[in-house]
């Protein structure tokens, strides 16, 4: 990845996003699963972040129920899939939409 396909990849983002801001910890996340699917603790390890902080930052770009409520994002970039048995939690995958925008943006 170079500067310039980082710098679109803000530009795509600030333009798409409602408000115009997107965390760098989300953004972060989306280049680490950009490169294959990873797990919540491997995303945590990964960027030394909180599992918390991690969670909500992979929320602002993937569907999650909150409440009884699903919550769409603007920018559906990420997908969260249940684990197969006997492992726990969920991993983090790029969507269609993410693997499109990162193309887009020269990252990918």
């Amino acid at each position: 990845m170079n500067t310039k396909g980082l710098a679109n990849l803000l530009t795509l983002l600030r333009c798409n996003s409602k408000g115009g801001q997107v965390s760098s910890l989300a953004i972060e996340c989306l280049l680490h699963v950009a490169e294959e699917p990873k797990t919540f603790q491997e995303l945590s390890e990964l960027t030394g972040a909180q599992n918390a902080h991690i969670s909500r930052a992979v929320s602002l770009f993937a569907p999650h129920i909150k409440g009884k409520e699903l919550m769409k994002p603007d920018l559906h970039l990420l997908t969260r899939r249940k684990r197969a048995q006997p492992l726990r939690g969920y991993s983090v995958h790029l969507s269609k939409g993410g693997r499109e925008l990162l193309t887009q943006a020269g990252i990918i």
